[in-house]
């Protein structure tokens, strides 16, 4: 027989949408996209597991059905659709569809109904029916060519009733189910049954009489308030059974041929899957190394010498030429140089083999080429004039300058130029934009060399091998190049990507290179000093609590605190009450001296893990330092960001956060400088609003907190106390991040009234601040995007989305970019400044690291007064504003400055 799938999409869209949990799947534009992947990624489970010949979905109509005009109060108690869901349901659809698989909705029913009429028609047909769906009502339909296939939870398997096993269930047969319903209700559909007859009761009865209308032919064999319950409630018990009941004869045509299963076209799912960017899913469904470009791409192994010199005098004409680099890590500074692959031209490529190797006499001939002899001819290609393209040079360059070649001259990033493009978007590595631009697969890495346990690193690759993957990877970036040449003047973002980011990346290589020491005696004496301070934390914990438990369970602490202590608790969960950070430092605030210790403990334990015990282990064994990678290509405001590890989270503030950074230290006998602007985006704040209030305070160099407190409340300056100026604080920051009265009152613990009382008395001595908010808003609804003062854009189609939620983040998120954008592109045109400076004027001083809008240096003693002044006039002149910019100075012997 055939095999028929009929897919409840309603049940399996809002299973997915909450399957996430508080961690919703959302897309760089905000939209949650858990439904739209649970669903595909359900989907192709079932063609994989089921191999259905024939496959239909069906989803609910969002008008009024016939059950809700016979008993109004239908599914009355079911919670609103949510917004989120509500959102990307049409995308769902449209992707099933793009599946050439059916989609049935028809107007005024639901799609139970739908399914229980095709599975009936498909049975008729000849079809093994299918229904797959988590709705318990569908068993009703279970027949000898009819079963239910319910998703598992987690790792347990689907459940696959049949009518040999559907009675487990229950303990009642399937065709009894409506009659169960009937009697016991069902509080989700809010279908009333019989008052005060449950499951139990209900299976009893059914199983002694068989079905409904036998129990009430039998009503006078039932003793006491059981046969008055059903008495009273025969009526209910009959209409339930009506709204319980899965229509099985629609009139509507179906044609099977249709629903047959094909293979899918991605042509017409790739669109949507890379709007709402699902890689993963692009990658399973987009055919290997498919190519919308016509064949005869020309890859090389070059093998020998004059090969590589006649390739090379080739190249000498071209004004622009792809490099990329074949290593045995993702760790820069740790990676040896395995290959190098070049091309001037669409789909050619040549592969140098440098450092592939055998085990067990694998390959009959390696082929590689001596490093010194390729250095030789390679390096007047590397300094010459061409423009040099690769897809995170940034990489390159380091790997190269560590093998000793100097890769000079102008650059072109296409990751960097991907980002400025689409800075919301999270995915500009090679294999989506080969995707999204050319409708390409590439070679994956474990194509080569294989995935997980097995997989080797790229010298063990076989090199024709390698010469086909790494020639892809020039290849198609060199294409990519090109599109996004034209995309950047367009979009007139070639200043920004010639003149910030681009000369950035030669400067965070060299900062990246050259690391920052640690000082891990002095780490380690904290270590044992933070351990001692949390045994303490633990005790006083223990002796609240009246007991020992495990502090990090959410379970045990749960009950401590909600249960045992009788705390109220928060907010509650589908595991039971909340414990996350939000609800302890809530409770703390509220003088529960455990939630308190709580806090601290947590606080201890992460220090304690992420930097405490983890830093030592990330010093480089050859460099003795520890060496930070950069991201450029990251945060959508255009700040720069730190991985592996992250140096820009190190708290500056609390005793062990200040401890952890005096272990920054810098070269013996040299010092450091810290170099930070003051408010810098408040500055910003005064530039672009032209606000007379704002500019006046900074121009008189007034505090500029105190100075706002002082316009609020009408006090002078000198009245000014701690509180208010905190108060006021939050405000002119948290203007500038878009918060409203709601957010403002929780973070100032006020009511919402005097929040909002508080932001319109801001915004009355500011009034310009207000128009800037206003008229940013606009722009971005207008336009779609904001820029920065260096042209910068983001872009926010998400703020003409229907959730409200959704399209209030987005009007935040455009109120702050001018503003913290326009700070990223002001420090970033200062580090290129900096770093030009001192080269050119000979100084020793290093650039180690940029937290946001501060610089850390190191240097020699007597270099201090130069680098001061060079330091300080080319943050504070770097642009021109209506207010001036103030760096902060700094000099200590590490990082934690006096």
């Amino acid at each position: 027989m055939k095999k028929l799938i009929l897919v409840d999409g309603t049940a399996l869209a809002y299973r997915n949408h909450f399957a996430m949990g508080r961690n919703p799947l959302t897309n760089s534009k905000g939209v949650d996209t858990s439904a739209l992947y649970g669903t595909l990624n359900s989907l192709m489970k079932i063609i994989r597991d089921e191999c259905p010949d024939y496959l239909i979905f069906a989803f609910d109509s969002r008008k009024p059905t016939f059950r809700h005009k016979m008993y109004p109060e239908y599914k009355s108690t079911r919670a609103k659709m949510p917004d989120e869901l509500s959102e990307i349901l049409p995308a769902v659809k449209d992707a099933v569809r793009a599946l050439d698989i059916p989609v049935f909705e028809i107007d005024g029913v639901e799609a139970d109904d739908v399914v229980g009429t095709l599975a009936k028609s498909g049975e008729r047909a000849g079809f093994d029916v299918i229904i797959y769906t988590g709705d318990k009502d569908f068993l009703q339909l279970i027949d000898r060519n009819i079963s239910v296939l319910t998703p598992g939870r987690a790792a347990h398997a689907d459940t696959l009733w049949t009518s040999d096993n559907a009675d487990k269930k229950f303990g009642i047969r399937p065709d009894q189910l409506v009659d169960l319903l009937a009697l016991m209700g069902d509080s989700s559909d809010n279908i009333p049954g019989v008052h005060g007859v449950g499951e139990k009761t209900a299976v009893k009865l059914l199983q002694r009489f068989g079905s409904l209308d036998n129990i009430y032919e039998n009503i006078d064999k039932i003793a006491g308030a059981l046969k008055n319950k059903l008495i009273e409630g025969k009526e209910s018990a009959y209409l339930s059974k009506d709204l319980a009941t899965i229509r099985s004869n629609l009139d509507f045509a179906v044609n099977w041929e249709q629903a047959k299963l094909g293979e899918p076209n991605p042509d017409k799912l790739l669109p949507l899957l890379e709007e709402y960017e699902l890689v993963s899913l692009i990658k399973r469904l987009l055919p290997e190394h498919r190519s919308t470009q016509e064949s005869g791409e020309q890859y090389k192994l070059v093998g020998s010498l004059d090969e590589l010199a006649g390739i090379v005098k080739n190249f000498a004409d071209s004004e622009k030429f792809c490099i990329d680099t074949e290593t045995t890590s993702e760790d820069s500074m740790r990676a040896k140089l395995v290959g190098i692959s070049l091309c001037d031209d669409e789909k050619t490529g040549y592969y140098i083999p440098l450092a592939h190797r055998e085990i067990g006499g694998l390959f009959e001939n390696l082929g590689n080429l001596p490093l010194a002899d390729v250095r030789k001819i390679l390096c007047p290609l590397f300094s010459s004039d061409a423009v040099k393209i690769g897809q995170n040079i940034k990489y390159d360059i380091k790997i190269l300058k560590r093998a000793g070649f100097a890769l000079s001259g102008d650059i072109f990033d296409t990751m960097v130029a991907s980002y400025l493009l689409d800075p919301g978007s999270h995915r500009h590595g090679l294999d989506f934009l080969a995707i999204k631009y050319l409708g390409y697969r590439m070679t994956s890495f474990s194509d080569v060399a294989n995935k997980g346990k097995k997989q080797s690193t790229f010298d063990l690759v076989e090199p024709e091998t390698a010469a086909k993957y790494s020639c892809e990877d020039v290849d198609i970036t060199m294409r990519l190049a090109k599109i996004f040449e034209s995309k950047l003047d367009e979009m007139k973002l070639h200043d920004l990507f010639d003149k910030i980011e681009m000369p950035l990346i030669r400067v965070l290589a060299d900062m990246e290179m050259t690391g920052i020491r640690l000082d891990t005696v002095k780490l380690a004496e904290i270590g044992e000093l933070a351990r001692s301070e949390m045994k303490n934390m633990e005790r006083k914990i223990y002796e609240i609590a009246g007991e020992e438990f495990n502090i990090g369970s959410p379970k045990q602490l749960s009950y401590i605190l909600f249960d045992k202590l009788a705390i109220p608790p928060k907010r509650k969960t589908k595991t039971g009450y909340s414990t996350d950070a939000d609800v302890m430092e809530q409770l703390a605030s509220e003088g529960y001296e455990i939630a308190d210790y709580i806090v601290k403990y947590r606080e201890m334990a992460k220090l304690l893990s992420t930097y405490i015990e983890a830093l030592p282990k990330m010093i480089n064994p050859q460099t003795k330092r520890i060496h930070t990678t950069f991201n450029q290509t990251v945060a959508a405001t255009g700040r720069l960001s730190s991985s592996s590890p992250n140096l820009q989270n190190i708290p500056a503030r609390g005793e062990l956060g200040s401890q952890i950074r005096e272990c920054f230290v810098p070269n013996d006998s040299w010092l450091m400088l810290s170099a930070d602007y003051s408010q810098v985006e408040l500055r910003l704040m005064a530039h672009l609003s032209l606000d007379s209030n704002l500019i006046e305070a900074f121009e008189q160099g007034l505090d500029i907190h105190s100075y706002t407190a002082s316009l609020i409340t009408g006090l002078s300056l000198d009245s000014i106390n701690s509180e208010l100026r905190r108060m006021a604080k939050t405000v002119n920051f948290g203007i500038m991040y878009g918060l409203g009265a709601h957010g403002l009152s929780q973070q100032l613990r006020i009511t919402h009234e005097e929040a909002a009382a508080f932001i319109d008395n801001y915004f009355q001595r500011y009034p310009k601040v207000k128009e800037y908010v206003e008229t940013t808003i606009e722009f971005a609804e207008k336009n779609g995007y904001v820029e920065t003062i260096m042209g910068r854009r983001r872009y926010f189609p998400e703020i003409k989305s229907e959730n409200h939620r959704v399209k209030e983040s987005a009007k935040r998120a455009a109120i702050n970019t001018p503003l913290q954008g326009s700070a990223a592109d002001i420090i970033k045109a200062a580090m290129i400044n900096i770093h030009r400076k001192l080269f050119d004027e000979n100084f020793s001083a290093k650039m180690l690291l940029q937290v946001h809008d501060e610089l850390i240096f190191e240097f020699p003693l007597d270099e201090k007064d130069r680098l001061i002044d060079l330091v300080k006039y080319e943050m504070e002149n770097v642009v021109e504003l209506n207010v001036p910019l103030i760096v902060d100075i700094g000099i200590g012997k590490n990082w934690t400055h006096p």
